[in-house]
């Protein structure tokens, strides 16, 4: 995922990618203890969190910021774009509408080790600019 991709998106997403970037090193991801909580205050909001059981492919959600219960937190598009990357371990930026005037941009970024698989997915979302 190119960094101008995200530069036209949104300005929250483009940092929290940014610093996912620099927490992973030369690693695939992040190990899933960079996923600390207070790093992620500033985005907290606007977060999905979804533990993922390597072994069944269980999802549990961890967190549901208070910007974005409800439709969104919940759409089809959100959970595909939360199995793809627990699956891939790869970043995946996606857009999702809801209703007429509601579009949303969300980033979802796996942290785990290489070893265990994806553990943690976080999932930023953003209204579209």
């Amino acid at each position: 995922m190119g960094e101008s991709l995200l530069q036209a998106r949104h300005p929250a997403l483009d940092r929290l990618y940014t610093i996912w970037r620099l927490l992973r090193a030369d690693n695939r991801s992040p190990p899933a203890s960079a996923a600390d909580p207070n790093l992620l205050r500033k985005w907290q909001d606007h977060l999905v969190i979804v533990e993922a059981n390597t072994a069944s492919g269980a999802l549990r959600e961890l967190h549901i910021g208070a910007a974005v219960v409800g439709e969104i937190a919940s759409s089809n598009v959100i959970r595909a774009a939360i199995t793809e990357v627990s699956n891939s371990q790869q970043p995946i930026l996606v857009e999702e509408s809801i209703g007429q005037n509601e579009r949303y941009t969300a980033l979802a970024l796996p942290f785990g080790d290489a070893d265990e698989g994806v553990v943690r997915v976080i999932v930023a979302i953003y209204h579209a600019t």
